[in-house]
């Protein structure tokens, strides 16, 4: 879920645990789902999703330790377009 754009954190809903591999342990184990109320620049204007992912239950969120597996990441990146059409009035 990290990028080199500017997020705003401001809502957060944890979920179940699940086994995933972890890319801060490089291990397998208990993670927990994790969404989030974030924002995004896109084409120069700062727009607000809701992105999904997962924190390491060994180290946690503290600093900023999630991560979106491909095809969440890509769902995450959709939304975040979504809302910037929206906002626009480009849906269609």
């Amino acid at each position: 879920m990290e990028n080199n754009e500017s997020k705003n954190h401001r809502e957060q809903r944890y979920e179940e645990l699940t086994i995933e591999y972890c890319p801060f342990c490089d291990r397998t184990h208990e993670a927990q789902k994790i969404h989030e109320r974030t924002s995004l620049e896109i084409r120069g204007d700062i727009v607000e999703y809701m992105e999904e992912g997962f924190v390491c239950s060994i180290t946690g969120n503290e600093d900023g330790n999630s991560w979106a597996p491909g095809k969440m990441f890509d769902e995450n990146l959709l939304r975040a377009r979504d809302a910037y059409r929206a906002k626009h009035n480009l849906l269609t």
